[in-house]
């Protein structure tokens, strides 16, 4: 080959390259505009996801834990005030959890969980003098599989989100799973 077909060649390459990237660059700029249907370069009518304001819950009752398990071996003991279970306009699923060790400590916390993203809110602990503090840190934070989570991955699987991303269709709903055990079998109260 002479030097100038190999130019010839190196050219059309680059040409083919660049339209390979631009082809892809355009496509990944489609699939996001369909996957985050709110996003800038969408005119569709789907809006931002946004929270709705929160309302703490009385401190809960005694009579009114459900004792759940937390997918861990534990002594402490795991419950969820049934009176304070709520499920938003925004879709998420707001409970109070009660952990009660072996000693007798007792720890409270008004908390969220979004099934769509898979994430978890604290917003308040409770103090011992009945009355709730608000949490300083207080961000949506990804449920994930290490053993420190799992009574919030216990929650979103078998309680909360059985069908992962969306939430319990009711609170009497939720109550019932928590009362049974987890979902199966399980047949809707409506």
């Amino acid at each position: 080959m002479q030097l100038r077909d190999l130019h010839g060649v190196n050219m059309w390459r680059n040409t083919l390259l660049r339209l390979l990237f631009a082809s892809c660059a355009l496509i990944t700029w489609h699939c996001q505009a369909q996957i985050f249907p709110w996003s800038p370069r969408n005119d569709g009518e789907e809006k931002p996801w946004a929270e709705t304001d929160i309302k703490r819950p009385p401190f809960p009752e005694p009579a009114n834990l459900v004792a759940y398990n937390p997918g861990i071996s534990t002594a402490n003991l795991y419950y969820i005030d049934a009176q304070s279970i709520s499920i938003g306009s925004d879709e998420v699923v707001r409970f109070t959890v009660v952990v009660k060790s072996p000693g007798g400590a007792q720890n409270v916390s008004y908390e969220g969980m979004r099934c769509m993203t898979r994430e978890h809110r604290y917003y308040a602990f409770g103090r011992s003098d009945r009355s709730w503090s608000d949490a300083r840190a207080s961000e949506w934070r990804r449920i994930d599989r290490e053993e420190s989570n799992r009574p919030r991955l216990a929650l979103y699987t078998d309680y909360f989100c059985p069908n992962e991303r969306t939430p319990v269709k009711s609170v009497k709903d939720a109550v019932n799973l928590l009362r049974k055990g987890g979902p199966a079998p399980y047949v809707s109260a409506d």
